[in-house]
């Protein structure tokens, strides 16, 4: 099992999720500086043109199938653990 790490082809894997989630959802994603522990900052978009942040979205490529195993860093996770949970809606999460 390898652990999970940032490597130089994760940048253009995430641009292409975050393409395909912006073109799937009424989001823009910004992206976080390279050592943040989440990729990108959601904004949900409006009809009237006004956005509102809704949470933080992570990727992680993984090279086998989704139900094995894989190590994924703690610090990370606790980091996005003790991130203030956001409840203003049912859309609104990390």
């Amino acid at each position: 099992m390898e652990p999970i790490r940032q490597v130089a082809a994760d940048n253009r894997k995430e641009q292409v999720a975050k393409q395909w989630l912006e073109a799937r959802m009424p989001w823009r994603l910004f992206p976080t500086p390279r050592f943040y522990f989440v990729d990108f900052h959601i904004n949900q978009l409006h009809d009237n043109g006004r956005e509102n942040y809704i949470g933080d979205l992570e990727i992680k490529w993984l090279r086998t199938e989704s139900h094995n195993d894989a190590i994924f860093p703690f610090n990370k996770l606790q980091q996005m653990l003790i991130a203030p949970p956001y409840t203003d809606s049912p859309d609104v999460f990390h």
